[in-house]
């Protein structure tokens, strides 16, 4: 009897393997089954919306920081034209072509892309940031928001994952708002912080992260990272435990077999 159950189980999880729609990979997003990913990883890109009086806006690194030559980027306007107004962001990537980011008006058509890969040519495009083409592996995207000015605020919502072949085991973004005196998920006072983790290699796949940002300080002059919000591509040395989504994917087809034979 033992014997005969076992061989039926075995047979359920083998039809639910096959059943199950193919993944190239599962994506964790502020999710606790998630071990090690606050440990320092290497960034191979930087996507970043801050709010400068007089300089850049947005940006897009290579993970070495705005230093000349390392960086693509596009001016918005002053603090005036920009503090308080709602900006919908997408950063994309192309594997085998790169990175862009770019922001402009909900519902309306994307303005001040950047880009870093081979985008052909144009005003913040570049297909090298000091030397150095897209391609480096990663596994994780760090998203930070930041207001530690005072009388400053950074607010995000109905920020979202986009992959085919990406499966999303667990977890999913937060909407807030985090200023001088308020923080999310434990940081300091100023800082929100998200985390995605992929048990894949990320530059292997084409993905895009949306969502909508609304950053808000005075019109005084300096201060240029004291307001923005980042997206970190990093290569991490976290893992997921082995009975984590893929072994609940799994389980989950085998009930749904057992559900249909009755």
């Amino acid at each position: 009897m033992k014997s005969s159950l076992f061989s039926v189980s075995m047979l359920a999880l083998a039809a639910a393997s096959v059943a199950a729609p193919a993944s190239a990979g599962f994506v964790y997003i502020n999710s606790p089954l998630v071990q090690g990913l606050d440990a320092p990883g290497s960034t191979v890109a930087q996507a970043k919306y801050r709010l400068s009086h007089t300089n850049f806006d947005i940006s897009l690194d290579r993970g070495a920081g705005t230093n000349p030559g390392q960086f693509v980027s596009a001016n918005l306007g002053n603090n005036n034209a920009i503090s308080g107004r709602v900006f919908q962001f997408t950063l994309e990537h192309t594997a085998g072509k790169g990175f862009s980011f770019s922001l402009g008006a909900p519902g309306s058509p994307f303005s001040t892309p950047v880009a870093w890969g081979s985008f052909g040519k144009g005003a913040g495009v570049a297909e090298e940031l000091g030397g150095v083409a897209p391609g480096a592996s990663f596994n994780s995207l760090v998203l930070e928001a930041r207001a530690s000015r005072s009388n400053s605020s950074m607010q995000f919502s109905d920020l979202e994952f986009l992959s085919k072949g990406l499966t999303i085991a667990d977890g999913s973004f937060e909407s807030g708002l985090v200023g001088p005196s308020t923080s999310g998920k434990g940081d300091a006072p100023g800082l929100w912080t998200q985390e995605l983790f992929a048990d894949t290699d990320l530059s292997k796949v084409n993905w895009s992260l949306t969502g909508l940002l609304r950053g808000e300080r005075d019109a005084g002059a300096g201060g240029d990272e004291t307001v923005k919000f980042t997206v970190g591509a990093r290569q991490s040395a976290a893992s997921v435990p082995t009975t984590g989504a893929a072994s609940l994917f799994l389980v989950a087809g085998v009930l749904n077999l057992r559900r249909a034979r009755r």
